[in-house]
């Protein structure tokens, strides 16, 4: 008998990708999206396994009816890639990421569902007490809390509940770093803030859509309660040589930190806004951002996608993500 599977956030970057691999596995899926449209039609008509159902994440009690007889729920579906500049930004974060989590977990436990995957993010792991419930940080502190909640929610509920932090995602039509910095390679130039030493975990996102198809169909008693997925960890320079492939014209520049900080300063002081902005992508040139995810690289597909095997231009170029 084939395993009932519910997804939110079906027509997204990731959604789509997993929503192609279950149905490659032959699963029945109850696919959540806002709108249909024509691409959803067409697959319901070539699927019959597959069934989209509308609605918002917000609103919950109108399409609960849909977790009924589901045995495994994915939620996919999240507010993210984006720092909150203000106090009611914040609180979209919080009432889709933890309000939305809460209210659809009650209710899957209540129409019976077996299993509840929570795609949740290595943001939280860089989540300081001192960050944690500031506006700016609302993305992450959402997660942490819906996080919190499922923790606790499984202690007392009757579904297995896992909770995947992916690292960082870089692949087709993805809205987040990757995409940003390739982008630089446009006016052939790519900058590296000091020496290009600095260590980012990274997966492509087909290999993560894959390792949740593995990971839902091992026993979650046989897991750990959080699972980070990660691929490998490669170097800033490793990065730019890679986009250098791409555009052989392309300059590689080192910069030095500690000038640029002081033109940050000076900017800070003209407009704090913009300031905000150039340093949390400074920090992304900068920083290392880097996780534990060794012991889960059995969740992997068994061919796993390489960052330096990637070609960004075929990747990115006319495959621009939705607005």
């Amino acid at each position: 008998m084939r395993e009932n599977v519910f997804i939110t956030g079906a027509n997204g970057w990731i959604g789509k990708k997993l929503l192609e691999k279950l149905l490659a596995k032959q699963f029945n899926i109850t696919a959540l999206i806002r709108k249909k449209n024509a691409e959803s039609f067409m697959l319901e008509e070539k699927h019959n396994n597959l069934q989209f159902i509308e609605g918002d994440l917000e609103k919950v009690e109108e399409w609960k009816h849909g977790l009924n007889g589901v045995d495994t729920l994915i939620h996919l579906a999240a507010k993210v890639h984006t720092y909150s500049k203000s106090e009611k930004e914040a609180t979209a974060f919080y009432a889709i990421n933890f309000e939305s989590t809460k209210k659809i977990f009650e209710k899957a436990e209540k129409y019976g569902v077996k299993k509840g995957i929570f795609i949740s993010s290595v943001a939280v792991d860089d989540l300081t007490t001192e960050k944690e419930g500031k506006i700016e940080y609302a993305y992450a502190s959402s997660k942490i809390k819906a996080e919190r909640f499922l923790i606790d929610f499984k202690k007392s509920s009757n579904m297995s509940i896992q909770i995947i932090r992916p690292v960082t995602l870089y692949g087709g039509q993805d809205k987040g770093n990757f995409r940003r910095l390739y982008k630089l390679t446009r006016f052939n130039f790519f900058p590296i803030i000091g020496e290009g030493e600095n260590l980012k975990s990274v997966i492509y996102y087909e290999d993560f859509a894959e390792s949740l198809v593995n990971i839902m169909q091992e026993p979650i008693s046989s897991t750990k309660e959080v699972l980070t997925i990660g691929a490998e960890t490669i170097s800033m320079n490793e990065i730019a040589q890679q986009f250098k492939k791409s555009n052989k014209r392309m300059i590689i520049v080192k910069l030095p930190v500690t000038p640029l900080r002081v033109i940050l300063k000076i900017i800070n002081i003209v407009n704090k806004t913009f300031s905000l902005k150039i340093n949390r992508q400074l920090n992304t040139l900068i920083q290392s951002n880097t996780y534990e995810y060794e012991e889960n690289l059995k969740y992997l597909p068994s061919k796993i996608t390489f960052f330096r095997n990637i070609n960004f231009k075929n990747e990115y170029i006319g495959n621009e993500p939705k607005k």
